[in-house]
């Protein structure tokens, strides 16, 4: 099998920025990854003047590219494909980078605290996780970034990245710190092992998030759980209380928009 790209459809309205926008919609955070594989399995490239260094990068690293071809498409950047391999296929070397992406730190933040080389960070996340210019996108990264499961159901990584996502950076670190911890035996004694287990917990009803009767059992749990017993006045609780009401008041507005309107009229004329 020849290993030259055939170069087609060299059209100049189409640019970097117009493809990466129509890819990320479709294809998702991995989308240079996903363009160099089809690339390197078909042979020939549309559009390849536009599709930027780092795919080409890629493609180079698979199916090497004529030299001639190089300083076109390559330009001057070296990127370390099997560095950021092998990032991609260590799990928990994964969710700790994605995820404090997903908080809101810096390449040079994130390499600084996993002791990597900053251009690796880099490399990866423009390979595999093209976020860090969309995390205002808000509701994009929420339904495609944080629920992905493209690589089956991953309850951890979805918990974990949303509570990154949304908290910032001390809440990530926070997670960071105890998840080594998952999976083993906590000791119940001591804070550390407390915080890991109620870490865990999320992790074990995120499930339920998705499960609609799921959600009513556990508000009414929680209702049942206030009525016999008075609760501390912890975060913890302050947040669960504020989940509880918001889960009323939906609840509330689901039973409204069902009810028939022959008994809306009758209240209206009372």
């Amino acid at each position: 099998m020849s290993t030259e790209i055939d170069f087609n459809a060299m059209s100049a309205e189409v640019t970097e920025e117009s493809i990466r926008y129509r890819e990320l919609q479709r294809s998702g955070a991995d989308w240079r990854w996903q363009r160099a594989m089809r690339i390197v399995g078909a042979g020939r490239a549309y559009h390849s003047h536009a599709l930027g260094s780092v795919v080409w990068n890629v493609v180079h690293h698979f199916r090497p590219i004529l030299q001639s071809h190089q300083p076109k498409l390559m330009g001057d950047r070296t990127v370390d494909v099997a560095g950021a391999k092998r990032i991609r296929h260590e799990r928990l070397t994964r969710l700790k980078l994605e995820s404090r992406i997903l908080s809101g730190l810096s390449v040079s933040e994130v390499a600084a605290k996993m002791e990597l080389e900053e251009s690796l960070v880099r490399d990866y996340c423009d390979i595999f996780f093209d976020v860090r210019t969309s995390l205002a996108a808000t509701s994009w990264i929420m339904q495609q970034i944080t629920t992905d499961e493209m690589e089956g159901p991953d309850y951890l990584r979805r918990t974990l990245y949303r509570h990154a996502f949304q908290g910032g950076p001390d809440v990530c670190e926070h997670w960071l710190d105890h998840l080594d911890q998952f999976g083993q035996q906590q000791d119940l004694s001591t804070a550390a092992g407390r915080a890991a287990e109620r870490l865990e917990l999320c992790v074990l009803l995120e499930p339920m998030r998705s499960d609609p009767e799921s959600m009513r059992a556990l508000g009414h749990l929680h209702d049942q759980s206030s009525k016999s017993r008075r609760l501390p006045q912890t975060v913890g609780n302050t947040i669960a209380s504020s989940v509880r009401q918001k889960l009323k008041l939906v609840l509330t507005d689901q039973v409204s928009s069902k009810e028939p309107a022959s008994e809306k009229r009758s209240r209206s004329a009372a």
